[in-house]
């Protein structure tokens, strides 16, 4: 694992206010006997920019660290710079400059850093700090800051990083950029990573991080945002082998001793032509009457980019449908440039009229595709109700599980509002595919286009996965589906037991059965919170799934109650329940959550087509595929999405980690209690009973701490009360 650390800017000035990262007046305060209560720490100074570059290379990891500070207080300012530092980082040639000039400073022990950030946070009577409690500390010399000034800090060290259980870890914690006044203009961190092996299985939890494989041993990763105070740790994790197929696992197990894993599949970066798998390919096309004018242009310009970008080789054919039936050829073609022109020549004749035969189509693109090792793959794509021929819906998807002797994948387009939401979903879920809803002021050609270049080189295909012994249970996807290049294929699970054990996933290469074997240990409640962010990925597939039975079967109380209790715990503000982050609704009224749950969630049951029908649907896809764990801010707020896929920020709901906290009447309630909060017990916030209780607890509780206003949360089986002074 390869931590690193970010700064905490202690101000020290003459007047009784604050600044940048963390900032106190406690020498002032000292000197003068100050005793009023000081204002909160981040009210006098702002971060302008901050820069991380990371270039990792083997074992060693060469840091720069830059960022501005601008005094926007009235008064000149003292500062001094606090580093935290991970207590098992090995930190070598660590140069703090000011202004291009070297300033000095001095490392303590976890120990004497824990009495530091005390003594700040009692004298401050602000929690910021106590999140870093657990760390070492670098402590600069005092520094001035003049009136509007603003100074560059650059940090440059060495950091010799470890290999735990296969993985690597590269960590910044760029939360603490919360402490600024203001939000941050700019927040950038790049790292380059080279290594002597094949580098595979790279993920990182950020939001909109830009992972790019430049070739085999070289990735880049680049993570920005803009105007925002970032609340979580920049996370980049790794692994390394030379195989065809590599795979990375990232385990995590709660102080409850629940186990959660994330197994990341990759593909070798670059892929010879002739170790391209060919395929076979069936492109489905409406062409009922409602299909007319620039729904039927758009489609017809989505077949052709697919006509236009299919391996040599491929074998293809196309199936256009009203109510009736129409194969472009009896036998499936391969393609090359005589096949691909006469295609295109095809596609520019389709016109649309007629009803719409969804079951008629499917049964004869199942029945075209060859019996040979290619993986089969069938684009669907229609914009309307079943019309013609069976209608039925549980009909229509019997038949389609009957029929798909050949594994194909079903990929589905639901174009505009009157599609079969539910239809479309579960012909593509049972058939390892997606479905995709196009809506009315949507482009058809761009939303096929961008799933054709995803699926156009499949590289593994009929995986599966053993684990050897090691018992887990509800893993996600349920059907696996195929591993292609420039892609990566997450698994999500869950597991009781640590421990080592081998994985083994077996799969078909160019027709040809392999099987990979990869050295796995699951790690134990000990072996700390560095991949905590897997258990709330876990927690948005189980809900996506839970959707997903009740979309098909019905809803039962058991499912209710999970989906509740997912909601509350991780954040997860699904349609169904939203409601949650209204104030006036009672988090530990179970009985009254669980009602308006259940009602809510019939509009699932019931609505199949129309606009809320797809936007249903779509969420619940998005939320299945979500590789996101991390929040990109700092302080209250939260995503609910409506019905109608209309997605509103709320401030009564603050995500800190695995924990979600609700804002109820003023106070903030941790969604895990599910008790009255009369049975809470009542610390007061910088006594010393505080201080007692707080010392074992681990960094996921720890950094709670930083809620400014009165707040409940669940600790072990203990529910504590954490009030300002009376």
């Amino acid at each position: 694992m390869i931590r690193y650390f970010a700064a905490l800017l202690i101000i020290l000035f003459t007047q009784n206010i604050f600044s940048q990262m963390v900032v106190t007046t406690e020498r002032w305060d000292r000197e003068n006997q100050i005793v009023e209560r000081p204002r909160p720490i981040n009210t006098i100074y702002s971060v302008e920019a901050l820069e991380v570059e990371a270039d990792i290379k083997d074992h060693v990891a060469e840091v720069s660290v830059t960022q501005e500070i601008k005094n926007v207080n009235n008064h000149a300012l003292e500062a001094q710079i606090l580093f935290p530092l991970p207590a098992k980082s090995v930190i070598q040639n660590f140069i703090l400059m000011m202004d291009g000039e070297e300033i000095t400073g001095e490392i303590m022990t976890k120990e004497e850093a824990r009495s530091i950030y005390e003594s700040i946070v009692r004298r401050r009577r602000d929690p910021a700090l106590m999140e870093y409690a657990d760390y070492g500390l670098f402590k600069t010399s005092v520094f001035p800051i003049a009136v509007g000034q603003t100074r560059r800090v650059t940090i440059r060290y060495t950091v010799l990083c470890d290999k735990r259980h296969g993985t690597m870890q590269f960590e910044y914690p760029i939360g603490t950029q919360k402490f600024s006044s203001q939000p941050i203009p700019k927040v950038t961190v790049t790292a380059r990573v080279r290594a002597k092996e094949d580098i595979k299985a790279v993920y990182c939890p950020m939001p909109n991080a830009e992972i790019k494989k430049v070739n085999e041993r070289f990735t880049t990763v680049k993570y920005e945002v803009k105007n925002q105070l970032p609340s979580t740790n920049f996370k980049l994790n790794y692994t390394m082998d030379n195989k065809d197929v590599g795979a990375g696992l990232y385990s995590y197990m709660n102080d409850k001793g629940e186990g959660y894993f994330m197994l990341l599949a990759s593909p070798k970066v670059e892929v010879k032509q002739t170790e391209t798998i060919q395929k076979n390919l069936i492109f489905v096309l409406d062409k009922s009457g409602s299909m007319g004018g620039k729904k039927i242009t758009q489609a017809k310009e989505a077949l052709k980019f697919v006509l236009s970008n299919l391996n040599d080789g491929d074998q293809f054919n196309m199936i256009t449908y009203d109510d009736r039936v129409e194969l472009y050829n009896e036998k499936i073609l391969s393609y090359g440039s005589k096949t691909s022109k006469e295609a295109l020549a095809f596609a520019e004749t389709i016109n649309s009229g007629g009803g719409t035969n969804i079951d008629g189509a499917l049964t004869e693109a199942l029945a075209a595709l060859p019996d040979n090792n290619n993986p089969s793959y069938i684009i669907f794509l229609t914009d309307g109700l079943p019309t013609a021929g069976i209608t039925n819906e549980s009909a229509i998807v019997q038949n389609v599980a009957k029929n798909n002797t050949s594994n194909a994948r079903i990929f589905c387009f639901g174009v505009g509002d009157d599609v079969n939401a539910r239809l479309l979903d579960r012909l593509s879920t049972d058939n390892g595919g997606l479905a995709e809803y196009v809506r009315p002021n949507e482009n058809v050609e761009s939303s096929v286009a961008s799933l054709y270049n995803s699926i156009s080189a499949p590289v593994m295909t009929d995986i599966s996965i053993a684990y050897n012994g090691l018992k887990v249970s509800e893993t996600y996807p349920i059907k696996i589906p195929d591993l292609f290049k420039d892609s990566q294929l997450p698994i999500y699970g869950r597991y009781s037991k640590a421990g080592t054990t081998t994985i083994l996933m077996k799969g078909k290469i160019n027709g040809k059965e392999r099987i990979f074997e990869f050295p796995a240990t699951f790690q134990g409640k000990e072996d700390g919170s560095q991949h905590d962010y897997v258990e709330k990925l876990w927690a948005g597939k189980r809900v996506a799934h839970l959707l997903t039975m009740i979309d098909q079967n019905g809803q039962n109380k058991e499912m209710v109650d999970e989906l509740v209790s997912l909601s509350k715990k991780y954040g997860i503000l699904t349609p169904y329940t939203s409601f949650l982050a209204k104030e006036n609704v009672d988090i530990t009224n179970n009985t009254a959550i669980r009602a308006t749950s259940s009602s809510n969630l019939k509009r699932l049951e019931s609505e199949v087509s129309g606009s809320a029908a797809n936007e249903m649907r779509a969420y619940k896809n998005s939320l299945a595929m979500d590789a996101v764990a991390e929040e990109s801010f700092a302080g209250p707020g939260a995503e609910t999405v409506d019905f109608e896929g209309n997605v509103q920020q709320v401030n009564t709901v603050y995500k800190m980690g695995n924990k979600t906290f609700f804002n109820k009447n003023g106070k903030w309630v941790d969604g895990s209690i599910d008790t009255e909060l009369t049975a809470a017990k009542e610390v007061v916030k910088y006594s010393d009973e505080y201080f007692k209780i707080t010392k074992s607890w681990d960094a996921e509780h720890l950094k709670c701490l930083s809620i400014k206003e009165d707040f409940y949360i669940k600790v072990g089986s203990t529910i504590y009360h954490f009030v300002d002074k009376k």
